[in-house]
């Protein structure tokens, strides 16, 4: 998200679908049947698709904004001076997993993705239909 930070969401979720095509891909004759297995069955694509990892992403952040910080109210944590830091520093959101700021327009940022990544997914869903269609009538 930032320079030292966690990966663009684009990125991780490509890894996310190399990892589940990788990891499967001895189960199948090529790599194409991998690919085809994993939009049709997977767990994982389902989940892109249906946008539930983007959306835990989101909600964490949405649980840390300065009034909030749901996610550190513990011993390690100071509330109040993490949000005196947020206004100091113009951050609207604190990433739960990581503790990495983030800024309105990153999120933003992140929402274009999102989308994005939503429309690759549908695309590749009903390009798999098509395929699946064509090798049915030969």
């Amino acid at each position: 998200m930032g320079k030292a930070g966690r990966k663009p969401l684009n990125i991780y979720m490509c890894e996310t679908v190399y990892v589940a095509i990788a990891v499967n891909l001895s189960k199948h004759k090529s790599t194409r049947e991998a690919i085809y297995n994993f939009i049709a069955n997977s767990e994982t694509f389902k989940a892109l698709a249906a946008g539930k990892i983007h959306n835990e992403v989101m909600a964490g952040m949405e649980r840390n904004t300065p009034d909030k910080l749901l996610d550190y109210q513990t011993i390690m944590h100071d509330p109040k001076e993490m949000k005196i830091e947020m206004e100091e520093m113009g951050y609207d959101y604190y990433e739960p997993e990581i503790g990495e700021p983030v800024t309105q327009g990153r999120m933003a940022k992140i929402l274009s993705c999102y989308r994005y990544l939503l429309r690759r997914c549908f695309h590749l869903k009903e390009f798999f239909l098509k395929i699946s269609l064509a090798q049915s009538l030969n």
